[in-house]
C-alpha cells in the first residue's frame, strides 16, 4: 500500500494522530522498517500478511495471513537485536496498527473497498464536473494535508 493508502486507512480508522509520528523523517526510523522478501512484502503491504504480538513472549509475533494458509512459513517469528538503543526493533504499536487494519480490512471486507480507492487514485486523472469523485478527491488530498471541507 503506498503513502496515500496508509493515510486513507488511518482517516477511515480514527487515527489521524499517528499521521505525524509517521510523516517527514520520522517514518524512516528503524522502528518503523521491517525486511522482508518481495512477495511478502506485497502481501504485507495489501494487508494479506500481518503480525500479531505473542503476549507470552517478548517480541515474538504470530504471522497471520489472510487466506489462513501457513504457506510453509514458521507460525511465529521472533525480532532480536544486539544494540536495543542504537538498533530498535520494529515498534509493537506500528505493529499492532497494522494487524489491526488487516483484520477489519479483511473481516468486513473494507479490503476491497481501500483496494478500489488504491486503483482509483492511481488510474483517475480527471474528475467528475458532477461530484461523484469527491471522496476520490478526499483520499486524493488528505495525505497533503489540504483541509477538504
Amino acid at each position: 500500500m503506498d503513502s496515500a493508502g496508509v493515510w486513507a486507512v488511518l482517516q477511515r480508522f480514527g487515527l489521524e494522530y499517528l499521521m505525524d509520528e509517521l510523516n517527514g523523517d520520522k517514518i524512516h526510523r528503524l522502528e518503523n522498517i521491517i525486511t522482508l522478501r518481495p512477495d511478502l512484502h506485497s502481501l504485507f503491504d495489501t494487508l494479506d500478511l500481518w503480525l500479531e504480538e505473542d503476549q507470552s513472549t517478548a517480541n515474538r509475533y504470530k504471522i497471520c495471513f489472510s487466506t489462513g494458509m501457513r504457506l510453509g512459513f514458521p507460525v511465529f517469528v521472533t525480532f532480536t537485536t544486539p544494540d536495543p538503543e542504537h538498533l530498535p526493533l520494529p515498534s509493537p504499536d506500528l505493529l499492532l496498527l497494522h494487524a489491526v487494519c488487516a483484520r477489519v480490512a479483511h473481516l468486513f471486507g473494507a479490503g476491497e473497498y481501500v483496494d478500489e480507492i488504491l486503483k482509483d487514485l492511481e488510474e483517475t486523472r480527471v474528475l467528475s464536473p458532477t461530484g461523484e469523485s469527491a471522496e476520490l478527491l478526499f483520499h486524493a488530498l488528505a495525505p497533503l494535508g489540504i483541509p477538504v471541507r
